[in-house]
């Protein structure tokens, strides 16, 4: 898994290995959240963001969802407000 380790937190970006040599060893588990949480224990981190896809496969595995906010405002006027209307659950 690549991890980009910021401050007190990492961030789990991509997990990707060879599907032959895996063979029957459940290779995934340990390399996107075994390892990860260990090395996070060893080394002082207090949180690792696994990012915002399969959040029900995360929170069976101890993950906790935390919301995230966004902010966006368009140059193009009407395109500015269509983003509002959106926003506002409007049509």
């Amino acid at each position: 898994t690549l991890v980009f380790e910021w401050q007190t937190h990492m961030y789990a970006w991509s997990t990707g290995f060879d599907y032959e040599l895996q063979g029957n060893r459940p290779l995934y588990f340990g390399i996107t959240y075994n390892e990860p949480i260990a090395h996070a224990c060893e080394h002082g981190f207090s949180a690792i963001d696994y990012g915002p896809t399969a959040g029900e496969a995360k929170q069976g595995r101890g993950c906790r969802p935390v919301g995230r906010y966004s902010y966006y405002r368009a140059v193009d006027p009407d395109l500015n407000r269509w983003l509002q209307k959106q926003a506002a659950g409007e049509s």
